[in-house]
């Protein structure tokens, strides 16, 4: 379902020359940010919920583990962790404007030159209106992914 919404939303943007591999990066984040706006716009309590849950990790022990499970050196991670629970910046992806704005900052740390306002725009209006959390977990259902699969295939 998310990969069919990502396509169909690549498919249908203009993209105004943006490269095509941002392009479809672009169109996934908007779907994964599209599908947030979703369930809070639809249960604002979430975002106070899911702070809870993350704030009651210990930030220390969850940047070890990521440590050990990937190999990776993830010093500073637990301040990250910190931050974001600090910052609740879930909150904004309630509109359409606050989308596209944690975009602009995730895009400026990449050091990704800024996009056309009307690329970001048809992507997140797009990605709202085609996305529909419900049909995830209809499609997560014993299996619903293989028949869905074979079906996209013909």
């Amino acid at each position: 379902m998310f990969l069919h919404w990502q396509r169909e939303l690549k498919g249908a943007t203009n993209g105004d020359g943006v490269q095509p591999a941002l392009l479809d990066f672009l169109a996934h984040v908007a779907v994964e940010l599209a599908m947030d706006h979703r369930l809070l716009r639809d249960d604002p309590t979430l975002v106070d919920e899911f702070y809870g849950v993350v704030s009651d990790c210990d930030a220390r022990v969850v940047a070890e583990r990521v440590g050990e499970i990937g190999a990776v050196d993830t010093g500073g991670l637990d301040e990250v962790i910190r931050g974001f629970i600090e910052r609740r910046f879930l909150r904004h992806y309630r509109t359409q404007a606050g989308l596209a704005d944690a975009v602009r900052v995730v895009l400026s740390l990449a050091d990704i030159p800024a996009l056309p306002d009307g690329v970001l725009a048809e992507l997140f209006v797009g990605a709202v209106e085609l996305v529909e959390p419900g049909r995830v977990w209809e499609a997560l259902t014993p299996g619903r992914a293989d028949r869905d699969a074979h079906d996209e295939s013909h």
